[in-house]
């Protein structure tokens, strides 16, 4: 029929027209993967001749889609798959063939401390000081900490240098490993997710959001083909009726995955707590089976760590929390970044933390209480909780959304649940307590800045391109003595460290409501921003752990 002259379709010609659609979006990511690539042949001479054809196959692969009416067969959606795994795969290799050097620590840090695992020494008691030879402006990249430093020990759990090692063996950089744990990543959603979404693995696959970070630094990768399969048909792991396998296979996997990074442990409670209120609907002991899954997931965690711990359980045991414990600056597209962008003058880092803390609790006695309603959801719950401490990394926000859909659709449906008699008023109750906490704690985190800091003027450099210095006056608001450390942000580039006064020093001491104004110089050439563009200066103090921010100040090149 026609409505408004616009043809409508019904029925299956609708359905098959709608796959068509979903299909054609995998295919135009392919021919996108092969525009990436048009610029990199002065780099990878062989790009000159793959990104034509890539290309070209896309654009042919969404003529052949179209020039079928009904659904696209499954031999085409696995040529789909192949293909789309190919582009991605070439379009991504270019870029980690064409750079020689990494844009992250942590990909630094892995290759580091496989090299070091290889030639039969400790990663954890290696220094990763020697990752500055590995950056293109060491200054750019590194994790920097309150204190005026920066971290040069291995900060994460072991699993990825298992599979990091043969990866160093071949003198190969992390990067293509992250690649391949991508490609891992999008087959496993292909397969496990029903055959009316595996578009949405294709699309996945060729995302920039996940894919371009890849060739970048992005080694969280690593862990996310193994939560994917830890989110797949979670819930069987008490349905006896299954083999031992496919029952096991979850709480493996997540153990892998949390031997890998620290970002999946916060998933381990609910992964526990759901297999054991599945366990008390089935008539099993939900204690027993509870703890099994738990076992399972230590066991895990524990063979692939028992080496590094056996060696020195200490330094093991201070990499694995660095990030969690150690006082690093604050950074992200979180909560914090109102105040690293200068909406507000300042954030707490240890009241971000409670205040996560507060969001975590709050998830977990709603997923308890509401257990039928959240089952299938709260894994897109858990990025929340990460978007409030002063940590809040872009990756922590997107990388477990490949794990969640899958989780979503591969959960059967809750047909009761009897956990508490507690009226609907009362659960409520329970849970507005820990949240008007967390309310309150990221209200007071942001609205106490524990320094007043002004940016009065700057130079620039000799041939103006760069800040050759800032003006700032700093005031103590508080009662005790601090110790600052100052950057300066400028443009949408990373920060370049801590900026130093005339004796060279980065640390800038202030009693009890104290203020003083000074010069600070960048210990490398600061790059000017653009003109127009703000830029601001952050103050980072230990005790308390807090970032302090000037309000930002258009950039002219006459500066004072």
């Amino acid at each position: 029929m026609t409505i408004g002259g616009v043809e409508e379709f019904d029925g299956l010609e609708a359905r098959w027209r709608l796959s068509h659609v979903t299909w054609s979006l995998v295919w135009l990511g392919i021919v996108g993967a092969g525009l990436t690539m048009w610029s990199s042949w002065t780099s990878v001479s062989w790009a000159a001749l793959m990104s034509p054809l890539v290309v070209l196959g896309g654009l042919a692969g969404l003529a052949v889609l179209w020039s079928h009416r009904g659904y696209p067969s499954r031999r085409f959606e696995d040529v789909t798959m192949v293909v789309a795994g190919l582009a991605a795969a070439l379009g991504q290799g270019v870029q980690i063939a064409a750079e020689h050097w990494y844009s992250t620590d942590a990909a630094a840090f892995n290759q580091i401390a496989a090299r070091a695992l290889v030639h039969a020494h400790n990663p954890y008691t290696t220094s990763m000081q020697s990752a500055s030879g590995l950056f293109a402006g060491a200054t750019h990249y590194w994790t920097y900490t309150l204190t005026g430093g920066h971290v040069v020990a291995y900060s994460y759990p072991a699993g990825s240098l298992w599979l990091q090692a043969p990866i160093s063996w071949l003198h190969m950089s992390t990067d293509w490993l992250d690649l391949a744990a991508w490609l891992a990543t999008g087959i496993i959603l292909y397969f496990a997710l029903p055959r009316s979404l595996r578009f949405v693995a294709g699309v996945l696959l060729l995302n920039g959001i996940f894919l371009t970070r890849l060739g970048n630094g992005g080694t969280d990768a690593v862990f996310m083909p193994f939560l994917v399969l830890a989110a797949w048909r979670w819930d069987r792991f008490s349905d006896v009726t299954l083999s031992r396998f496919g029952r096991y296979l979850g709480p493996v996997a997540l153990g892998l995955a949390c031997s890998i990074k620290q970002s999946p442990w916060f998933c381990v409670p609910f992964f526990v707590a759901g297999v054991a209120i599945e366990a008390h609907e089935r008539g099993m002991s939900w204690r027993k089976t509870g703890a099994r899954y738990a076992g399972v997931i230590a066991f895990v965690f524990g063979v692939v760590n028992a080496p590094f711990i056996i060696m020195d359980a200490a330094a093991w045991w201070h990499g694995t929390l660095l990030p969690i414990l150690a006082p690093l600056v604050p950074d992200g597209s979180g909560l914090v970044s109102l105040a690293l962008h200068g909406v507000v003058r300042g954030a707490s880092v240890h009241l971000l933390w409670l205040a996560g803390i507060g969001a975590w609790a709050s998830l977990v006695v709603g997923y308890g209480l509401w257990y039928k309603r959240l089952k299938a959801s709260w894994m897109f719950f858990v990025p929340i909780v990460l978007f409030i401490p002063g940590r809040s990394l872009s990756s922590y926000l997107v990388d477990f959304f490949p794990a969640a859909l899958v989780g979503a659709v591969s959960v059967s449906r809750v047909q009761r649940v009897h956990l508490t008699n507690l009226a609907q008023r009362w659960r409520i109750a329970v849970v507005a307590l820990p949240i008007v906490v967390t309310l309150g704690l990221a209200a007071a985190a942001m609205t106490s800045p524990v320094l007043d800091v002004s940016l009065i003027g700057w130079t620039t450099g000799a041939q103006r391109t760069d800040v050759g210095s800032v003006l700032v006056t700093l005031t103590n608001t508080t009662d005790a003595r601090v110790v600052a450390h100052c950057e300066v942000v400028s443009g949408n580039t990373h920060t370049i460290g801590f900026w130093v006064n005339k004796q060279g020093s980065n640390a800038i001491t202030l009693g009890a409501h104290h203020s003083v104004t000074l010069r600070l110089y960048p210990t490398v050439v600061a790059a000017a921003p653009s003109p127009g563009q703000l830029l601001l200066v952050e103050a980072m103090t230990t005790k308390p752990a807090a970032v302090s921010t000037s309000a930002p100040v258009r950039w002219q090149v006459l500066g004072s």
